[in-house]
């Protein structure tokens, strides 16, 4: 009975611990998920260059997908513009070392001229890497 309880006492360290390594990478990631809303509303592309990872895919609610390079372009050109992103009840899912975002989320933006307000449905694929916690995959939905 006394290995029972303490390869119970075990377990549940173990578990314990790992939960509070898991609650630690997901403040990491709302961090890093925050700190991308504010590079992408202040046009921070060094920043970007740092949150998102070179072989990034980026699909947007209307489908189209850009590569990390030509996400940063469009920003740069002005071509796509986040003048606000607020995230409502973000969720993350802690896998070692890779976590899912998922969000409400409002924004307003211009893109190709056209200034809009929408809501959506975000997921985010984060991974770590050595520089640290880098997105490399995005997707919207938008919401009626």
């Amino acid at each position: 009975m006394k290995t029972l309880a303490k390869t119970a006492a075990v377990v549940f360290l173990a578990t314990s611990a790992l939960s509070a390594q898991d609650d630690k990478k997901a403040a990491a990631i709302v961090a890093a998920d925050k700190a991308w809303a504010d590079a992408v509303t202040k046009t921070d592309t060094a920043a970007l260059e740092k949150l998102l990872a070179d072989d990034l895919v980026y699909t947007h609610s209307t489908g189209v997908v850009d590569t990390k390079r030509v996400y940063i372009d469009n920003l740069k050109s002005g071509a796509q513009q986040y003048h606000s992103v607020t995230h409502l009840d973000p969720k993350v899912q802690v896998y070692g070392d890779t976590a899912v975002l998922t969000s409400g989320l409002k924004m307003d933006t211009t893109s190709k001229g056209a200034r809009q307000q929408s809501s959506f449905r975000l997921i985010h694929v984060w991974v770590k890497k050595p520089v640290g916690w880098q997105l490399i995959a995005h997707q919207t939905t938008r919401l009626p």
